[in-house]
């Protein structure tokens, strides 16, 4: 049995998560992110996963009475959130440790489908215009990378002290017409 002890300090909040009494591990909740003593992102997913079939169960009954559009919009309302939340940081895990969360996604793909559990979820990704968990991590690091090499860039022109002359403008300079 696992016991669950919230504690609070500094404004950071930490889970003692303790399923032997003899052993103690600890894992920091850091704005909805959890990291294990281990540097592990499992405690993390596994929280991420349980919320995410909660979702799951409410497309799967709102589906019988919306649209496959509006239930494709409560999917990113719902279902999205929790899978790009912080996936920087913990998006380049294992790929064993992610699979779980890829296999929700593509549940919930199917049921906003009406798809068939053995029906291939690549052609339904594609139709829905969705990206695939994987694909996502993608997506975001590449966009982070090409922030911060802007950003950096930026930074490295900012840090050089630049001097503007002063300039004035007379309307001999633009004649009117």
């Amino acid at each position: 049995m696992c016991k669950q002890t919230l504690l609070e300090y500094r404004q950071v909040k930490f889970f003692i998560v303790s399923p032997n009494p003899k052993k103690n591990y600890l894992s920091q909740l850091l704005y909805r992110l959890i990291i294990d003593s281990n540097l592990n992102w499992k405690s993390h997913i596994n929280y991420i996963a349980k919320k995410i079939k909660r979702c799951i169960g409410i497309l799967s009954k709102l589906r019988y009475y919306l649209n496959s559009k509006t239930v494709l919009d409560l999917y990113y309302a719902l279902v999205y959130p929790f899978l790009t939340y912080c996936l920087i940081a913990w998006g380049n895990t294992y790929q064993t440790s992610l699979q779980p969360l890829f296999v929700l996604q593509k549940k919930a793909i199917r049921i906003i489908t009406f798809s068939s559990l053995s029906d291939h979820t690549s052609p339904l990704f594609k139709d829905l215009n969705v990206f695939k968990l994987f694909d996502e991590v993608t997506f975001h690091i590449a966009v982070f990378m090409y922030n911060l090499k802007i950003n950096f860039f930026l930074l490295i022109l900012m840090s050089f002290p630049l001097r503007l002359k002063k300039l004035t403008i007379t309307t001999q300079d633009f004649p009117l017409e």
